[in-house]
């Protein structure tokens, strides 16, 4: 039995409590381990329920911003030894620096490199030098990872997970594949670091999976093609490439490289500030004003301009948290390509079946984040008898993608 709390509740919960359950001489379980936590302030003061100060569960929500991204910070600035402080422009740091910078941008230059230069399939590996040098690093990481985790230290646990994407990162430069590839006498050797490089996103998505969640894991596997809903991969001690023990097969097919992770900007961190600072109860009720006042100002009888163009859903994907909605791209005709959007549409139609539509967008609507993922356009839907249907256009080659819809 493992329990966390803050370090207020460990006296209790270290004698009073085991020592009741002791004394009526039944078999309870007690207490394995305890991890407790100093204090976690907030900005320039304190988090307090009572007074309502602070970026609680809800405002984690409204904020758009990731499951995962929130779990590293709190994992990363973890008050294990001492209090630590939240602060959006940390937040920020962290996720621009560390994940993006870091962990994202190689997973991402890994498969895509996969999908552009080996058509999506894994190479083969010839062991160099630098690649005995990469396994005795990671190896070494794993101990400390491990270390840290049997000792529930989950803040030293995520510096050391992501010491290993440093490692991959640092290897890739040191390899330079971008280079070997374009000589069909060196691209073998770009091909086994890639594959290599692949080893290492795949260990990443492991021993980052119980810290960040199931859900983060499965978006890199499943880029490396690698995932499977119904195995329960254990975190290896050693960092394993080729032989039997290897998961990742010489000619196993990649999928399509994703970004995990998106930029916070200032602007944005300056917004957040703003929006979640103070009291919940005020900031709640000045929210609701103002949209009041909007739709006030709106007016009633304002006349609706809308910009309804032909496009095309050139991709349809499933929201990793939401199980009502898809992220999807609409091909609207315009020299900056596809534009994104989020639909609620997976109670009425699989990805399958949107794929390919030539459908009928709303196009001058302020750009919004629905669940965390930005969308600047609208489809246009109908309903009858409680089934939804999508306004679609018929005739294939008749109207161009892009032509405005005129009501």
């Amino acid at each position: 039995l493992v329990q966390f709390m803050g370090k207020d509740n460990v006296p209790f919960h270290t004698v009073v409590f085991p020592a009741t359950l002791m004394g009526t001489g039944k078999p309870w379980t007690l207490l394995d381990a305890l991890s407790t936590t100093e204090y976690l302030n907030y900005e320039d003061g304190k988090f307090s329920k009572s007074r309502k100060v602070g970026v609680f569960g809800t405002d984690a929500i409204d904020s758009g911003i990731s499951t995962e991204v929130w779990r590293y910070y709190l994992l990363a600035t973890r008050p294990e030894g001492s209090d630590s402080v939240f602060t959006w422009a940390d937040l920020a740091a962290k996720n621009n620096d560390e994940l993006l910078a870091n962990l994202g941008n190689f997973t991402n230059r890994i498969v895509t490199f996969l999908k552009v230069s080996f058509d999506s399939t894994i190479p083969p590996v010839a062991f160099t030098d630098a690649d005995h040098e990469l396994v005795a690093a990671i190896d070494k990481e794993l101990e400390v990872y491990h270390a840290a985790m049997t000792a529930i230290s989950f803040k030293a646990a995520v510096r050391s997970a992501m010491a290993i994407s440093r490692l991959g990162n640092q290897y890739m430069q040191r390899m330079e594949p971008w280079k070997s590839v374009k000589h069909p006498a060196t691209k073998p050797a770009a091909g086994s670091a890639i594959a290599v490089g692949a080893r290492v996103v795949r260990l990443l998505a492991l021993v980052l999976e119980p810290l960040l969640g199931g859900r983060f894991a499965r978006k890199m596997l499943e880029q490396l093609g690698c995932y499977d809903a119904d195995a329960a991969p254990k975190i290896p001690r050693t960092f394993c490439v080729g032989g039997a023990a290897d998961p990742i097969k010489e000619g196993a097919k990649s999928g399509e490289p994703e970004l995990i992770f998106s930029k916070i900007s200032d602007k944005m961190v300056a917004q957040f500030k703003t929006t979640f600072a103070g009291d919940q109860e005020t900031r709640q009720k000045a929210a609701a004003d103002a949209a009041n006042r909007a739709a006030a100002d709106a007016g009633a009888d304002a006349p609706l301009s809308l910009e309804l163009r032909v496009g095309t859903l050139v991709s349809v994907t499933e929201h990793p948290d939401s199980d009502k909605l898809y992220i999807a791209q609409v091909d609207l005709g315009e020299a900056s390509g596809p534009r994104p959007l989020v639909a609620g549409l997976r109670d009425h139609y699989s990805a399958d079946e949107l794929r390919g539509r030539r459908v009928v967008a709303v196009c001058n609507l302020a750009a919004v984040s629905l669940a965390g993922v930005e969308s600047r356009a609208m489809l246009l839907t109908a309903e009858k008898k409680g089934v939804l249907r999508l306004l679609e256009v018929v005739g294939e080659g008749e109207v161009a993608v892009g032509a405005a819809v005129v009501p």
